[in-house]
């Protein structure tokens, strides 16, 4: 299976929110947190689960207000 990474920056308060919403979606992407003072995180997903990934994120996009790093 093959694992890619996406790093993102999102608002710090709401890293445990993402991780939680992601483990809602078993097996969609594993969060850690790379910086949390500055709110950068890196999301670990399976490739046949990014399109639903990166959906998801769109959709919570006014919540945790993404950049891509």
């Amino acid at each position: 299976m093959e694992t890619q990474s996406l790093y993102l920056r999102i608002s710090p308060k709401e890293i445990y929110y993402l991780k939680f919403i992601l483990e809602a979606y078993d097996g969609m992407a594993l969060l850690s947190t790379v910086d949390a003072a500055e709110g950068l995180v890196v999301a670990r997903y399976p490739a046949e689960w990014r399109d639903d990934l990166f959906g998801l994120l769109s959709s919570l996009a006014p919540e945790i207000k993404p950049e891509l790093c």
